[in-house]
């Protein structure tokens, strides 16, 4: 039978340490062992995420060599997570920490035994591809090739071949990255629509939501699919990985993934926005049946306005307004009465 996956390892790392890990590259290359590397890999012109998820995909073991500068890289994350991710038993489908120097291992990886090769030993390199070739052997075909020279891929298995358990059923049946961003982008777009409906909706029954005081209160439900669709569409469709790492509740906090983005629009709503004012100013004008130009009294008579069970009154002024202060946010978009007192006339 013919082995399912492409390449027997991928080399994920940060840039600051191709050299080594080039290095180390070529020597699991000598081993017989199929090596998948961004620069080996990656033409000009393709689209690095892609190529970056389909390494991965095609790749039974992946390797993770952890320095200071790759803690630091969310790419590098981001090709961890996928890994634990597809196998979070890290049982067919394994990843290894490879640590290329002294650095603070996250809590995510410190569960896993990790193969020291700071100083690039003989017997690190041995202990790294027994690991990787003992994983292969579970596999149909020959996992290590004797040939110095690098192989070709191998071609994916005939049509007519059965496989001959559920774990080959699932590899011949993996899908492409365009197959898998499909049902996040469904998922973002359907959600826009959703915020969009929704927005409509609001702005359709605007003065009844003022009216009832509900418009702050709602404004949340506008935000829960838009931060939906902005974590769907960034992470699922272009792989972008985010983490947050906090203190809370007298112990550590960390999020990763679309979590993180859904939370900043949600959160970012509203604290970002100016919140509504607690008061709002109105003007009264005093003018006769001909228009606003009909100014039947200047600097004489009052303007009476109940507020519930506060009642209040400003002068006229010279043209013909009467100005009232801080009336209280709940009043905007109602009617209440306003009455006007002045000599030899009445409204």
């Amino acid at each position: 039978m013919r082995e399912p996956f492409q390449f027997d390892v991928f080399l994920s790392h940060n840039a600051k340490d191709k050299t080594r890990v080039r290095r180390l590259g070529e020597r699991l290359k000598q081993a017989g062992l199929r090596v998948w590397l961004d620069e080996w890999n990656v033409r000009s012109g393709d689209i690095i995420a892609l190529k970056v998820d389909e390494g991965l995909e095609q790749s039974r073991v992946l390797v993770l060599c952890i320095s200071s500068n790759a803690l630091a890289s969310r790419w590098v994350d981001l090709e961890r997570s996928t890994a634990i991710h597809r196998d979070p038993a890290n049982g067919d489908r394994r990843f290894i920490p490879l640590l290329l120097d002294d650095c603070d291992l996250p809590d995510s990886l410190r569960r896993y035994k990790y193969v020291d090769y700071r100083n690039e030993s003989a017997a690190a390199f041995s202990e790294l591809v027994s690991t990787i070739t003992d994983n292969s052997a579970e596999s149909p075909g020959p996992a290590v090739l004797q040939s110095a020279a690098p192989s070709m891929p191998t071609p994916k298995a005939p049509a007519v071949r059965k496989p001959s358990n559920s774990k080959q059923i699932a590899r011949a049946a993996r899908p492409t990255p365009w197959e898998k961003m499909a049902p996040f982008a469904v998922l973002s777009f359907a959600s826009f629509l959703c915020g969009v409906g929704l927005l409509i909706l609001m702005l359709w029954n605007a003065e009844r939501l003022v009216s009832l005081g509900l418009a702050g209160n709602l404004y949340y439900i506008v935000l829960l699919p838009l931060g939906l669709a902005v974590a769907g569409f960034l992470f699922g469709v272009f792989r972008s990985y985010a983490r947050y790492t906090g203190k809370q509740f007298g112990g550590n906090l960390e999020l990763g993934g679309p979590i993180v983005g859904f939370a900043m629009i949600v959160i970012g709503g509203f604290y970002l926005p100016k919140p509504a004012p607690e008061s709002f100013d109105v003007t009264v004008l005093v003018h006769g049946q001909k228009g606003s130009h009909d100014l039947v009294l200047r600097n004489s008579g009052m303007v009476w306005m109940t507020l519930g069970s506060d009642r209040r009154y400003e002068k006229v002024g010279d043209k013909g307004q009467a100005d009232f202060k801080n009336v209280p946010a709940r009043f905007r978009g109602q009617g209440v009465p306003i009455s006007v007192e002045a000599m030899d006339w009445n409204l």
